[in-house]
């Protein structure tokens, strides 16, 4: 199909960037907070996290800073081009969704080289890996809500998978996953999920064609940013065209985005992980510096 061609080429010509881009999302957003606060720009002061928090290898170095208050950051950029994590793939855009998602394994909010270690965020712990390193089986962390009060559960992480792979997404995450059993017949048919993605309560699975030494990193790509599963309040629909919001799993989550104009991002009251939410808002506008 043309549309798969496209993706093909698109995300074949972008993918030696992710591994850069894993830490240099988050050294954005850390460097930003230092910035803002040593400028007495913030009326919150950065994205704390709680001083308890029980998640180890995540905790930030926030702790203790003051709560409340709207973020207002002026990016030198025209705009993100998608804030659907099925199609974004600029670099502020994945700035955003960062702090909006829970993927099933993330990245510390931390400087290298501990911050470029993965540690279980969605999940409960790191796979259990069987059948030759082509079954990996993830429990998902027990009590967490989607920004809309929505559970998360395996199911929220599989409707990733199967929107990513709907043709009518045209998504670029198609050929990082390309390697999980059901995943081609998915991206010939929008009626066919991923069949080797399986999921029962906080229990998911996810089989490969053959052993992919290099899934857990994918799994930390923000295409398989958990939404809400067909059916669900606040289940984002399949558009090429992408969403402009949708219930954020993360520490925030994207309120309102005019394209070309403002973002709005909020913070998420039901998030309960490690990672820094103090601000109570962050408004991000895009500034010409020509």
């Amino acid at each position: 199909m043309a549309w798969n061609l496209r993706v093909q080429e698109h995300a074949t010509k972008r993918a030696h960037l992710f591994t850069e881009r894993s830490g240099m999302h988050k050294r954005l957003w850390l460097s930003v907070v230092a910035v803002a606060i040593g400028a007495a720009l913030l009326v919150a002061a950065g994205f704390a996290s709680p001083a308890n928090s029980s998640i180890s290898g995540a905790k930030s170095s926030f702790a203790g800073a003051k709560t409340g208050g709207t973020l207002r950051l002026n990016m030198s950029s025209s705009d993100v081009d998608y804030i659907d994590p099925a199609l974004a793939y600029y670099q502020l855009s994945w700035d955003i969704l960062y702090i909006a998602c829970r993927p099933l394994l993330n990245y510390p909010d931390k400087p290298s080289p501990a911050g470029s270690r993965l540690f279980p965020d969605g999940a409960a712990a790191f796979p259990k890996v069987s059948n030759g390193g082509k079954l990996y089986t993830f429990k998902i962390r027990s009590g967490m809500k989607f920004s809309n009060g929505v559970p998360i559960t395996a199911k929220s992480y599989k409707a990733a998978f199967d929107r990513d792979a709907n043709p009518k997404m045209e998504s670029p995450a198609v050929p990082f996953f390309s390697d999980i059993v059901g995943a081609t017949d998915a991206q010939g048919n929008p009626k066919t999920p991923v069949s080797g993605v399986k999921a029962k309560g906080l229990t998911l699975s996810v089989r490969l064609t053959k052993a992919g030494p290099d899934i857990l990193s994918r799994m930390a790509m923000l295409f398989f940013c958990p939404v809400p599963a067909p059916g669900q309040k606040g289940a984002p629909s399949v558009t090429s065209q992408g969403v402009n919001t949708f219930p954020g799993s993360g520490p925030y989550y994207v309120a309102a985005r005019t394209p070309g104009g403002p973002i709005l991002i909020k913070r998420n009251k039901f998030y309960k992980g490690p990672r820094p939410h103090n601000a109570s808002a962050i408004s991000v506008v895009s500034v010409n510096t020509n």
